[in-house]
């Protein structure tokens, strides 16, 4: 239960950063979502029940603060969680630095592009920049994640198309 309220006042802080501190670092108005970020990264690497609580809270909380229909954040990140997860369990067997930038590249240019066609704008440099920083961010929670499990999985890549 404890562990719970950490989490959640821990996605709290996450959000309050992505409202109030990475919009200074903005190119073209695009920056990152951190959210988005940390729940890639939570599903890639097999923590699903805090991968879905951080699409869950993070997205509500997103939502509060957003122009957007209430809940469009929340589906944005619970779809993205789980056709992410659909997505590892197909063709991946482990992860990696690489593998990891490579899922994150493909779903930010899918959620980039979902932005684009909602706004109707289109700002390359901020396109470009978005998906650099994303992965910049992507790797940090990496290295987090990495200390505090202990652990680093090898990736290999299983393509089972049938």
């Amino acid at each position: 239960m404890i562990k719970n309220i950490v989490k959640i006042f821990a996605i709290f802080f996450l959000v309050i950063v992505q409202l109030t501190l990475v919009p200074y670092f903005a190119i073209g108005n695009v920056w990152p979502n951190l959210v988005f970020i940390l729940v890639l990264v939570l599903v890639i690497f097999d923590h699903d029940y805090d991968a879905y609580l951080t699409a869950s809270f993070g997205g509500l909380m997103l939502d509060l603060a957003s122009p957007m229909f209430f809940g469009f954040f929340t589906l944005i990140l619970m779809g993205f969680a789980l056709m992410t997860k659909f997505l590892v369990n197909k063709f991946l067997t482990g992860t990696s630095p690489l593998v990891m930038s490579v899922i994150i590249f493909i779903c930010i240019v899918i959620y980039d592009s979902i932005f684009v066609i909602i706004s109707h704008e289109f700002n390359l440099i901020g396109f470009i920049f978005n998906i650099l920083f994303s992965i910049a961010w992507a790797q940090f929670f990496l290295y987090i994640l990495n200390l505090r499990s202990k652990r680093f999985n090898i990736s290999t890549v299983r393509l089972d198309l049938r």
